[in-house]
């Protein structure tokens, strides 16, 4: 399968609507129980304007397939943009109150993974690692990690996210469902 990576920005309409699409595909809603539990989900349903306002402040990357669709990609964001998505507010003041070998998460810039997705066809061949280091060599200058949460209850992502290099750091649960989350160090 071939693809390209690209850093898209809000001037990326394209791209940011193939994301959207891509992300609908993906959410509960509108998969079975059974793939939700075998190929993993993304929860949270974003619209166009939250898109461009992350890619306005953070470059958001994306693989594409040779038509130039988008295929897999991964959202960034950081303290600037916690605010856009108000149902991961709590999400980003936890990461304030957590450590990672003994330093607070407070003292350190962070850039997090809003959301990852691989496409069904993309899946299983080291996409999400190959956009996760992208992000990296792209982001490393001005963040000395990446953080994000992850459902216990999917299996695939947390898969991927041990292979990227994330850790575990803290584990909790919302009233609904279990989470951890992972640290992955860049210095």
């Amino acid at each position: 399968m071939e693809y390209i990576l690209k850093s898209v920005t809000e001037k990326d309409e394209h791209y940011l609507y193939d994301i959207l699409e891509l992300q609908q595909d993906n959410l509960p809603k509108n998969i079975s129980s059974e793939e939700k539990s075998k190929e993993g989900f993304v929860t949270v349903e974003h619209s166009f304007e939250t898109i461009s306002q992350l890619a306005k402040n953070l470059p958001q990357f994306v693989a594409v397939d040779p038509y130039d669709k988008v295929v897999g990609y991964v959202l960034a964001m950081d303290e600037n943009t916690k605010s856009i998505i108000p149902v991961l507010q709590p999400m980003f003041n936890l990461f304030n109150s957590l450590q990672y070998n003994e330093i607070q998460l407070s003292t350190q810039k962070i850039v997090v993974c809003g959301q990852a997705c691989i496409g069904k066809e993309f899946r299983g061949i080291g996409l999400v690692g190959q956009l996760y280091n992208f992000m990296r060599a792209t982001l490393d200058n001005q963040f000395e990690c990446c953080v994000t949460e992850i459902a216990t209850s999917n299996i695939r992502s947390r898969s991927a996210h041990k292979k990227v290099g994330f850790e575990e750091i803290h584990s909790f649960n919302d009233g609904k469902e279990d989470w951890e989350v992972v640290y992955w160090n860049w210095k």
